[in-house]
């Protein structure tokens, strides 16, 4: 009994599947075939030592590959569990450390359990995986002792993500064995063939189970202990405003450090709907006004308005800075437009008396300064300023005459009240004013700097040059400076790195598709293929061969992985897209980083800029113009949804991210800034994982050090956030 139960082995194998060509041969490597101590024989691949593989010699994994599956796996007397992965992918990255503990479990039961590897991003195991319907990574599977080849192996299922760690899935295992020992034990079942377990092994492994189960109670008991003392320590009582509570009403707008805008309404009433696109464009164009005023709006469908004094709407309400009750704001019920709210909501602000005007309004504020002597507004004024504010260290002086155009620099001063290091100032004047500035032409705008040698404040030569004395005229002056002054520095990005992600996403990402391309699948693929058409900023080859993939699909009602892929992979001088995987600015520290999926991120930046610069042409009927904006966010939505193997960041994304698109994205600047904010949320929660390269750590961009003008005083400036992209990601930038 004792010698044929050596015979017995349970194998864990991980088979790889990234894609390498070189002169028409795929390479593996010999550096994970160990199995456990006992060297193996590895065939059907000259160069193995190649292979790119997650998991090292001393591992404990055997890694298997089309050229040895079969002969390892199929009647052998083992069982084995065999884990499917691509090397990018992140998660299979971070389950490394998981699969490595289980090797040491299972090292004293060599003669019974064993595991293994499959890397299915390589093209030499395409068809291996494709055979064991392997659609998503990480994928595991059961092979029973003397299992034969077109059975297939058993797929593990998961209840959730705990599931996977080193003990739970180890005692899975265990008890995978436990309950289909007996049936093994019986020579009958594999036609005599001598494999007999018997109650010895019955008996070892129950007390292995039990073992293990006693292990994994004491492990989630200590592991909800600190969780528990976790969530007591840390959590913080946050609410979501649109929950209706007027409790949470008053924690938000009473005492607070700024004004708020609250506007009631209902989505049924006509007035409603004129007013809503007004109102959504005014929070989005008044986004930089945090330090002096929020808002938001509550749907009266849902919640109970009347509780807030509302009957009639839409009503605007607003709250002062350090309100003490929710009685004292002003209700404004007149029409919604843009030239309403801004001055409805800009006398609000002034009203402010010097007892409710928090410290935090930077000084003199919105009234400006009436001096009848610039000098003297040179002098005193900016010396205060540079006592009360220390960072500042340059000032812009709006020069206005009186009762002309005042508005104009009062949302000028709200707009730039978030960037950081500078101030703007208003000067107010009129005809009986006295100004010693000559050869200066009224309205202006100066621009005078700190000089911390001389202790002096010092006005540039020129004057800003703003063609007409407009809001966004004056914006664009002050933001073209600033950007000169401070220098960003744009990340590069290359084609070759977005041809490389695009061919991989065409290759990899649709020819483990089970069957052919039929109903919601092929509407996938078209849609995906059509965005591409339309906004990946290719080379002319690649287009044409864009183009031909999507003439194939065109009328197509039906269509086979096969047919996709032999168009895919025709060359010819004209068209074609350059299958060799190589990457630039996507290189990480070690193959198995960044590469793929830093890629693809630059490719669907690249993308949501390029619909945006072709937006204003592009289309000219209003339902196409209305609906687009979210046609690379919807592409991108549908590739990941159908073609990214990634199972755990497919299912993130899909859970965490991409529900937000349809309530955030309205035009196709939204849909620049909503994936650099999708982006930076997925750095935020991956930052620290095993995915992560260590010298390319996962963070919140852009740097300060790289655009100082996109962080603000209270957050992001979206407005220079979508001057950074457009100038990393517009076609005109990319390097060729």
């Amino acid at each position: 009994m004792t010698g044929l139960l050596l015979l017995v082995c349970l194998h864990v194998a991980v088979v790889s599947c990234t894609r390498v060509e070189h002169e028409d041969r795929c390479y593996l490597s010999a550096s994970h075939w160990q199995d456990f101590g006992r060297s193996r024989r590895h065939v059907g691949h000259e160069d193995v030592d190649e292979l790119r593989s997650l998991y090292k010699e001393e591992d404990r994994t055997v890694e298997l590959h089309s050229g040895n599956f079969d002969e390892n796996v199929y009647g052998s007397v083992n069982l084995w569990v065999v884990q499917f992965y691509m090397e990018w992918c992140g998660h299979c990255q971070g389950f490394v450390p998981t699969w490595q503990t289980m090797g040491q479990y299972f090292e004293g039961w060599s003669d019974v359990t064993q595991l293994g590897t499959v890397n299915c991003a390589y093209a030499g195991n395409r068809e291996l995986c494709k055979a064991h319907r392997v659609q998503w990574v990480p994928n595991f599977q059961f092979f029973e002792p003397f299992s034969k080849k077109g059975d297939g192996g058993a797929e593990i299922d998961f209840e959730g993500t705990d599931d996977r760690e080193a003990l739970p899935f180890s005692r899975r295992i265990v008890q995978y064995i436990y309950e289909n020992v007996e049936d093994w034990s019986d020579p009958s079942v594999y036609n005599d063939m001598q494999a007999p377990w018997g109650d010895e092994i019955i008996q070892q492994f129950n007390q292995l189970l039990t073992t293990f189960t006693s292990t994994l109670n004491i492990s989630i008991a200590e592991k909800n202990a600190t969780s528990i003392e976790h969530q007591a320590s840390t959590e913080m009582p946050i609410k979501d405003v649109f929950e209706g509570n007027r409790l949470y009403l008053e924690e938000t707008v009473l005492n607070s450090s700024h004004a708020w805008a609250v506007l009631f309404c209902e989505p049924s009433l006509s007035r409603c709907q004129q007013s809503q696109p007004v109102w959504k464009q005014f929070t989005k164009d008044t986004e930089g006004w945090k330090i002096y005023i929020e808002s938001f709006e509550v749907d009266c469908s849902i919640y109970n308005c009347t509780e807030y004094g509302v009957a009639r709407m839409p009503v605007l309400k607003l709250f002062n800075a350090k309100a003490a009750n929710l009685e004292n704001a002003i209700s404004y019920k007149g029409a919604i437009t843009t030239e309403s709210l801004t001055k409805v909501i800009i006398r609000h602000l002034e009203s402010h008396t010097e007892d409710d005007t928090p410290e935090t309004w930077p000084w003199p504020g919105l009234a400006g300064i009436k001096y009848s002597d610039i000098d003297g507004v040179l002098g005193g004024s900016l010396y205060r300023i540079l006592s009360m504010y220390p960072d500042v260290r340059t000032v812009v002086v709006l020069v206005e005459e009186k009762d002309r155009q005042m508005l104009v620099g009062k949302q000028v001063l709200l707009d730039t009240s978030e960037i950081r290091n500078m101030m703007l100032l208003r000067v107010v004047w009129n005809q009986r004013d006295r100004l010693r500035v000559a050869d200066i032409t009224w309205p202006t705008a100066l621009v005078v700097e700190w000089q911390p040698l001389s202790y002096t404040w010092k006005i540039t030569q020129e004057p800003l040059a703003v063609e007409s004395w407009s809001r966004e005229a004056i914006m664009t002056s002050i933001n073209d400076y600033f950007r000169n002054l401070t220098n960003p520095v744009f990340t590069q990005v290359f084609e070759r790195d977005l041809e490389t992600a695009l061919w991989i996403s065409l290759s990899q990402g649709t020819y483990l598709i089970e069957g052919n391309f039929t109903d919601v699948k092929l509407e996938a693929l078209i849609e995906y293929i059509t965005a591409l058409v339309r906004y990946f900023p290719g080379q002319p080859r690649i287009m044409r061969k864009l183009e031909a993939l999507q003439s194939l699909l065109f009328n197509k009602t039906e269509i086979s992985v096969d047919e996709f892929s032999e168009e895919l992979n025709k060359q010819s001088e004209e068209a074609y897209i350059r299958k060799d995987t190589e990457w630039v600015g996507c290189r990480g520290s070690e193959p198995r980083y960044r590469g793929y999926t830093c890629g693809l991120w630059q490719m669907f930046h690249a993308m949501t800029v390029e619909a945006n610069a072709q937006q204003s042409s592009t289309f000219t009927e209003p339902v196409a113009k209305d609906a687009y904006p979210l046609e690379v966010l919807h592409a991108m939505r549908t590739f990941v949804t159908y073609f990214f193997a990634c199972e755990h960041c497919r299912y993130n994304f899909l859970k965490h991210e991409a529900v937000s698109m349809e309530t955030d994205v309205s035009d196709h600047e939204d849909a620049v800034l909503w994936l650099w904010h999708t982006h930076n949320s997925v750095n935020d929660r991956i930052q620290g994982k095993k995915s992560e390269d260590p010298l390319h750590p996962k963070v919140q961009f852009p740097l300060p050090a790289k655009c100082s003008l996109c962080h603000g005083r209270l957050g992001w400036r979206n407005v220079e956030i979508l001057f950074y992209m457009q100038r990393v990601y517009g076609k005109e930038f990319i390097i060729v």
